[in-house]
Order: structure tokens, then C-alpha cells, then sequence
């Protein structure tokens, strides 16, 4: 690289922050435009060792970091303009603190003289994002407070790695803007030390609750794909007869674990359900879907640890202890420990079989709905596919089907919202080596389509809006669907469609509204192409929640 290439603000503060990026490997950088974050802008866009993404709406750069982030495994850095811009990274920033993803958001503010003086693009900045950031922190101004920024800065950057999770940097520059020079000052940083592995040891308690334990559980949240953790939790089957709960989003596959949660609870009598109860609860991985496991759980009698590297939360409402470690080590520990086997699991497997061959039958024979979408979809999106599914019915309706192992399942659920989905599948496109495919709802994507306001789209990226003309979750809802307001408020009923957007975004657009078209549509879809592929898919509002609720009933009538 050509050092004569490189420019460096004026402004103290822009120097200690790019070279601390630098100096703790974050690469990739998402900028939204504007003029009093140009201190930053001119110098990182002028060094090929960054990354840099011109995302313009906030909202949408917040969600596609964390996509990068998230794939990659590493902190994605934001730069945004005073003001309210940075509120805007607000939603994405909740999403990351509750997922456990790094980013670090880098807002440029005015000089603390000027707020509250009318100025334009100038609110209360600092701490602003702080109750969802592990660290937040606005730098001084003055040549005098170079040390302490380097220490802040340090600090903040160290946090995000070490804790997987957002943290905010506050930076005010007064005028000029645009001055640079050529040769930066020369900052100190002290070099990260790496931490021992630590042998784990499991509390006595733990031990003891263990030994004497009937009827041992593991459930997993949102997780990585990780095979050597596959095989430990069947070996805790084969050896002790405890039994492994997962969801598509823990990316984990085994014969001796359920998949489909909500498929074999319904179907439960009252007797079957106090006869599977656990009596000790091992919780790993990131946020559950499932509302009927948590019910299922939380009207438990049990001893639940939950294991984690940072957070314990007590999601059933009997939490016992928290143990920070890897979830590896922890289970690999128990295994370790010798404990009668117990015909637990064999219960449970017998259940799963069972609603497995309803689930089969149904689906033979349903009509077309979203439900029939997702039984198609789930039997011919390609493997070795990133697939990122939005929030609300689409999540829920995909736990109901089984996909090809090979295919990694993200959504965000940190918060559950239906902001950002899109964008954050793009910029796991951005950061992936295989195809992504994202599912969404119709409302989910709209509120989103910003997410396609980019230069970045690969052309290997597949969109599949499912049209139902509104929020299908309302009519599915308990109660929600005989509200006076379900169908204009609560539903919001609409008639668009992605076609025009997609056009505008240069993006190839397919439909379908029958068996048939969708058949013609998916023939070839993932094949490759020149530019990004949307497939919309419109279902018909008024029958898609009476052939869920159909597809339950037939569970419990089929038992």
C-alpha cells in the first residue's frame, strides 16, 4: 500500500480511533453519509485496509453490520453524522446486546459548547445508546486528553470482543471538518494478553443435583453449528439417557435430539405433559422461539443452570446458578461424572416419532397457504445454504419443518422485531462464502426495503417475500384475530407488492399465487444468475390461519 495515499484528520480524536481499529483487527466499516463525521469518513475510506460499506439509512446500516459481524465473527464498526442519526442505529443495537454480537458504533457529535444552542443535527448524544452497550463512552476534545481517549477507545473495543456485544463512542468535532495532514501521531496501545484456558470446575451442588437427577434436559437456543457439540449431547443420551431440545436456529443434528418442539408438545395430554416434565434443566445457546416450551418449562419443579460466557437469563423463572464457560467444556465435565442411566429420553423420542407421522400425513395432503409455502420451501432450498428468516409467523411456521442439515438458520431474536431482517441478511451475504436465502413475511420486508439501498447485493443472494397481504400473526394470536381492530391495526391489511421495488433496486422479481406458478418459480431459482433474485409468493389472508389451527388440531385428534 502506498502511504502517500493515505490522508489523517486534524482532529486528534478521528487518529486514535482508526488506529485502534487497526490495531484490534476490525476491518469492516459501514458509513452513512453526512458532513461532521467526515473526520472519520476521509481517513478510513482513503486506507485499503478497511472494509467500507456506503449504507445511507442508519436503520438499515445498524442491521447490516450486525449481519456482517455475525457471520464473519468479528466487530463491525458504524460511522454515522450528528444528531438523530445515530438514534436510528438504536433498534439494531438492542438486537446485537441480546444476540451477543460486536459491533462498535462510532457517532460523530458537536463540540459540548454547542448543544442546546439551537444548532441543526445537535441533541443530548452521549450515553444515548448506553442502557443497550456493554460500554459507552464520548472522547474529550481537548490536545491534552489523548491519553485518556486512547484508554477510552481501548477499553471500548476490548469490551465488544470480549463480551460479543455493542458498544457506542461518542465523538465531537468542531470545525474545520475536511482538514487533513499526512502523517498521523503516533498512539501506544497495549497488547491484548491472552487468557489461559482454565479448567473447569463444576460447582458440588451442581454435581450432587446431577447425580440424583431423573429426567435431564438440555435445551439450546440460537446457536453456531457445532459438531463436536453434537456429540457430546449424544453421548450424554446414549450414556445417561438426558434428552436435547433444539430449535432450527441452534444449527444442531442428531437422531437422539427433538427438532420440532412445538409439533410434539402440542399433541400432550395433561398426564403425558407432568410425565416429561424435567427435574434439571441445563439451558445453552441464545434466545428460544418456542412460547409453548417456555410455558411448558416455566410450569416445571426443576434445577435449572443455564451456561453461558456472559449472561444468565432466567427465561423459565427457576434459574438456580449461571455458569460462565463454554458450553462444551461444561457438558464434556459432566460426562465425566458418573450417573445411573434413566429411561428419560426414550419418552421423549416416542413422542417426537409419533407427531412426526401426523406432521407427514398433514402436510401430504394441505392446502395452498403458508403453511403448504413453508412445507415446499423446506424441502428444496439448496444445501450448504445461509438462510436468514425474519421474525413473527415466518420463524414460527419454519420450526414446524425439518430442513436439510447443511443449511445454517439465523433470525433476530434478540428482540424479536420484524425491523432489519432484511438488512441483516444482506450483509450476512456481504460476509459469506455461500448463498444466502432469505424468507420473509410481506410487513417484515417492507418496513425493511431500505435493506436493498446499496451497492452490495451478490448476485447469489435469493429474497422469498410471502405475501399474505398483512400480518398473518394476528389472525394465528390467540384472541388477536376477533379484535375489532385486528384487520386495520393490528393485521395492517394491505395490497402491495415487492415488484416495483424490486425493480427499482435492479433486482430480478418472480411471482407466484398457485401450486402450479410455484412450482414454475422455484425451478431454477438458486441457479446461478446475474443479479439478486425475489421470489414473491401470494397467499390467500383468509384460509392460512384456519390450516394452521387445522394442522394442530389434527396433531391431538392423530395421537
Amino acid at each position: 500500500m502506498d502511504k502517500n495515499n493515505l490522508v489523517y484528520s486534524t482532529h486528534h480524536q478521528s487518529q486514535a480511533v482508526i488506529a485502534a481499529l487497526k490495531h484490534y483487527g476490525i476491518k469492516h466499516v459501514v458509513i452513512s453519509s453526512g458532513s461532521r463525521n467526515a473526520p472519520l469518513t476521509l481517513p478510513i475510506t482513503s486506507d485499503e485496509y478497511f472494509k467500507c460499506y456506503s449504507v445511507i439509512d442508519e436503520r438499515s446500516a445498524g442491521f447490516f453490520a450486525m449481519g456482517i459481524a455475525k457471520e464473519v465473527g468479528q466487530t463491525v464498526a458504524l460511522v454515522c453524522t450528528s444528531g438523530s442519526a445515530v438514534l436510528n442505529y438504536y433498534p439494531a443495537v438492542a438486537e446485537a446486546f441480546y444476540s451477543r454480537i460486536p459491533i462498535v458504533i462510532l457517532s460523530a457529535d458537536r463540540p459540548a459548547s454547542m448543544i442546546d444552542k439551537g444548532m441543526g443535527q445537535t441533541i443530548h448524544q452521549e450515553g444515548v445508546l448506553s442502557l443497550h452497550c456493554s460500554y459507552s463512552t464520548t472522547l474529550l476534545e481537548g490536545i491534552d486528553d489523548v491519553e485518556h481517549n486512547v484508554r477510552e477507545i481501548s477499553r471500548a473495543l476490548e469490551v465488544a470482543a470480549e463480551t460479543s456485544s455493542p458498544v457506542h463512542i461518542n465523538i465531537p468535532f468542531a470545525e474545520p471538518l475536511y482538514s487533513v495532514v499526512s502523517e498521523p501521531m503516533m498512539f501506544s496501545f497495549e497488547d491484548n494478553v491472552e487468557k489461559e484456558n482454565e479448567q473447569i470446575i463444576i460447582p458440588s451442588e451442581v454435581i450432587e443435583k446431577w447425580r440424583n437427577a431423573r429426567r435431564p434436559m438440555v435445551i439450546c437456543g440460537a446457536h453456531h453449528r457445532d459438531e463436536k457439540l453434537e456429540k457430546i449431547l449424544n453421548a450424554l443420551h446414549e450414556k445417561y439417557g438426558v434428552i436435547t431440545l433444539c430449535e432450527n436456529t441452534s444449527n444442531l443434528h442428531n437422531e437422539s435430539f427433538i427438532e420440532n418442539i412445538d409439533r410434539v408438545i402440542v399433541p400432550l395430554s395433561s398426564d403425558e405433559q407432568e410425565a416429561l416434565k424435567p427435574d434439571f434443566l441445563i439451558s445453552i445457546g441464545g434466545m428460544i422461539v418456542s412460547k409453548k416450551i417456555k410455558s411448558f418449562l416455566s410450569s416445571s419443579t426443576m434445577y435449572h443452570i443455564h451456561v453461558h460466557d456472559h449472561v444468565w437469563p432466567d427465561t423459565y423463572g427457576q434459574l438456580s446458578c449461571g455458569v460462565k464457560c463454554c458450553d462444551t467444556d461444561f457438558l464434556s465435565g459432566l460426562l465425566k461424572v458418573k450417573k445411573e442411566r434413566v429411561d428419560y429420553s426414550s419418552m421423549w423420542l416416542e413422542m417426537n416419532a409419533r407427531s412426526k407421522k401426523s406432521h407427514d400425513k398433514y402436510s401430504s395432503t394441505a392446502p395452498y397457504s403458508d403453511y403448504y409455502i413453508w412445507n415446499t420451501l423446506s424441502g428444496c432450498i439448496p444445501s450448504d445454504t445461509h438462510l436468514e428468516i425474519a421474525n413473527s409467523s415466518s420463524i414460527r411456521y419454519s420450526q414446524l419443518f425439518n430442513f436439510n442439515d447443511d443449511i445454517t438458520i439465523w433470525c433476530n431474536r434478540g428482540t424479536s422485531g420484524i425491523d432489519g431482517s432484511t438488512s441483516t441478511a444482506v450483509g450476512a451475504a456481504i460476509g459469506s462464502e455461500r448463498t444466502v436465502t432469505h424468507i420473509t413475511g410481506d410487513l417484515s420486508f417492507f418496513y425493511d426495503s431500505n435493506a436493498l439501498w446499496n451497492n452490495y447485493l451478490p448476485s447469489s443472494m435469493r429474497i422469498i417475500v410471502i405475501n399474505n397481504g398483512g400480518g398473518g400473526i394476528f389472525r394465528i394470536l390467540d384472541g388477536s384475530r376477533d379484535s375489532h381492530c385486528c384487520e386495520g391495526f393490528l393485521e395492517a391489511r394491505h395490497r402491495l407488492s415487492a415488484k416495483h421495488l424490486a425493480f427499482m433496486h435492479n433486482v430480478d422479481y418472480m411471482c407466484a399465487n398457485d401450486e402450479k406458478s410455484l412450482k414454475e418459480s422455484l425451478e431454477g431459482f438458486w441457479e446461478q444468475s446475474k443479479r439478486a433474485r425475489l421470489l414473491e409468493i401470494f397467499t390467500p389472508s383468509d384460509v392460512n390461519d384456519t390450516v394452521l389451527r387445522d394442522y394442530f388440531k389434527y396433531l391431538i385428534r392423530e395421537k
